[in-house]
């Protein structure tokens, strides 16, 4: 418990001493990666500012490698060197604010009910699917079964039911709305 007040600090305090920010897990694993402190730090206050809630040492990552891109196209196009902690100040709040905007909102529910509404799509869609030729709408009654399982193409061919086996004795056209 005493871990986490002193996390919520951390976080609450965006002037907080470099050794105390080195206890944030994401900061620590990003650092292991071997980035400087000192530009992590000025990513996760950034990140921050920006209004980023949940910051992962992904989201972490995905800002410092922008940076160094953004870094890299403006060393190109200006042809001169800056040292990259005077770089990263210049072009640190541009990164961070396009890749804020460009995320999209990540709901584990909304996602949850959109593949499991699929899922069901799916499944009332195979339902109503000729199970011989797999194409076509079933459209055909087996008698005395009952069961609805065949097109009016598949269905001729048919002696037995496909679902439960027995001899087919009639069959009947459905129409289905």
């Amino acid at each position: 418990m005493g871990n986490t007040l002193q996390a919520t600090n951390e976080l609450s305090n965006p002037k907080a001493p470099l050794n105390d920010f080195r206890n944030i897990p994401a900061v620590r694993s990003v650092s292991q990666f071997g980035y400087d402190e000192k530009i992590v730090k000025e990513v996760f206050d950034t990140l921050k500012k920006a209004g980023t809630s949940d910051i992962t040492s992904t989201v972490l990552l995905e800002a410092i490698f922008n940076l160094e891109e953004k870094s890299k196209q403006t060393q190109e196009n200006s042809n001169h060197t800056q040292t990259g902690i005077e770089e990263s100040q210049s072009t640190i709040g541009p990164v961070i604010a396009t890749q804020v905007n460009n995320e999209p909102a990540s709901d584990p529910e909304l996602e949850l009910s959109v593949r499991s509404l699929e899922e069901e799509n799916q499944n009332l869609k195979d339902q109503q699917t000729c199970k011989i030729c797999l194409d076509e709408p079933i459209a055909i009654v087996f008698l005395p079964c009952g069961h609805l399982a065949a097109c009016v193409t598949c269905a001729p061919a048919l002696r037995r039911c496909p679902i439960c086996r027995t001899f087919i004795k009639g069959t009947v056209k459905a129409i289905m709305c």
